[in-house]
């Protein structure tokens, strides 16, 4: 590292503990006009009843022998009550096509004479290919129905709050559908300790962003970050998009 990475280096490192020192005192400030709740009593843990409108498979369990075990007894017994648990269980997904196939009808007799006549079912509007956002409804509404704090809600949830990211390949048919391309480096792990701060974390999920699509887009990433690094001083902001990955041009 030469002096002027190291000067580089030490300028972002004050600018980082600036502004944490100013999240900190704001927050401390926050604090200080909170006034102290009381504590409550713990809590004894509570299972909630699963929902009522879930099916319920019953597995009934009896004794082998249902015979008096005293001896000198061995009389038939009674049922006289039972003891009841649940455990929530999930059947995945099942997805299959509906095929809808029209038949092709037409008339021997007629095609010898020359007279083409074809006759067909017309096709049923409902039987094309349903949008993409159907399934966000569906997806709230069962949302309702799944207790909260379970993975099942968490997954839905999680659906949910990132829909539109979800679904921006249906919009752009150059982003993928799935972004498993898009992260070459192992997220988390203790890699993140080196990081500094949050905010150059911040910028090193940037980095990675530009390099990765780069990348992507068939561009050498030095190549491109350089061009683009030089270009940036004197290009417009109204034509920043120019330099996107995507839009590049050496």
């Amino acid at each position: 590292m030469d002096a002027e990475q190291r000067q580089m280096f030490q300028d972002t490192l004050l600018e980082d503990e600036a502004d944490l020192e100013a999240q900190l005192a704001v927050l401390q400030a926050a604090l200080a006009k909170t006034p102290a709740a009381p504590k409550a009593p713990p809590r004894r843990p509570c299972r909630r009843a699963l929902p009522d409108h879930l099916r319920r498979v019953e597995h009934r369990h009896e004794p082998e022998d249902t015979h008096c075990t005293t001896a000198d007894c061995g009389q038939p017994m009674s049922r006289v009550g039972e003891d009841i648990s649940e455990r929530l269980d999930i059947v995945p997904a099942e997805f299959f096509v509906h095929r809808h196939i029209y038949g092709k009808w037409a008339c021997r007799c007629c095609q010898r004479q020359g007279i083409e006549r074809l006759v067909q079912e017309p096709a049923d509007p409902q039987n094309a290919s349903p949008p993409i956002a159907w399934p966000m409804p569906d997806a709230s509404s069962e949302r309702g129905r799944v207790p909260d704090g379970g993975s099942i809600a968490g997954a839905i949830d999680y659906s949910l709050n990132s829909w539109t990211a979800l679904t921006r390949h249906v919009d752009d048919g150059s982003v993928p559908i799935d972004t498993i391309t898009s992260k070459p480096w192992a997220m988390g792990r203790r890699a993140w300790l080196f990081c500094g701060s949050e905010l150059a974390g911040q910028r090193a999920a940037i980095v990675m962003s530009l390099v990765q699509s780069a990348k992507l887009n068939g561009h050498d990433p030095w190549a491109y970050l350089r061009d683009v690094l030089e270009r940036l001083p004197s290009h417009p902001n109204s034509r920043i998009d120019e330099l996107l990955p995507h839009r590049w041009e050496p």
